[in-house]
């Protein structure tokens, strides 16, 4: 997978060298800025490298301006949070979301507003924490699973997240799940969820 998205870049490369396609390119990463990188190439954008995104404030991604322009989302499945901020208001952004499957943490607002996306929204089972408003305003969801690791949900992650037919997704249900969980980790409940003495 790796190598055939190495081998795309480098045509989209190839080909931008003679003028047929647009691409720009950005450092994002932290603590290091190079050791992840954004490269918008006709619409996809490739989030590549190992490691952490950068936090954004909102409104202030590098690709905010022309968030309009990214119609697919790639992250490398070595990138390990995507930040606040991320893909805020990218409408145009569109299909099923497939996120990294070494992803630990989704930073706020970091998918807020992107009403396009569609289909099965999988959390892969090594994210731990999501912010809050993370996924608010994604409509276009059909269903939802959580990681079965997570340990914090901010607040309104799903809020206005309409999956099934007129079901929207609650966030104090996901919470409920998560603290049962934990209560039955510990051994403070039992697999019904009643409280041992």
């Amino acid at each position: 997978m790796k190598k055939f998205r190495n081998l795309l870049i480098m045509l989209a490369f190839l080909a931008l060298s003679t003028g047929t396609i647009n691409a720009q390119k950005w450092y994002i990463g932290t603590p290091d800025t190079a050791a992840v990188t954004a490269t918008l190439i006709d619409g996809t954008m490739f989030i590549d490298g190992t490691g952490k995104m950068q936090d954004f404030k909102e409104g202030t991604a590098p690709w905010y301006d022309i968030r309009n322009s990214i119609s697919k989302l790639i992250i490398s499945n070595t990138v390990t949070h995507i930040g606040n901020y991320a893909f805020m208001d990218c409408n145009s952004l569109t299909g099923t979301l497939t996120l990294p499957n070494y992803l630990k943490s989704i930073g706020k607002s970091a998918f807020e507003n992107c009403s396009a996306l569609s289909g099965y929204l999988k959390i892969p089972n090594t994210v731990w924490s999501i912010g809050d408003y993370a996924f608010r305003f994604c409509s276009g969801f059909t269903s939802i699973r959580l990681s079965s690791n997570l340990m914090y949900m901010g607040y309104q992650v799903f809020a206005d997240c309409k999956y099934g037919k007129d079901k929207y997704a609650d966030d104090d249900y996901y919470r409920g799940q998560m603290f049962q969980k934990m209560m039955q980790e510990s051994g403070n409940v039992d697999a019904n969820g009643n409280f041992k003495n």
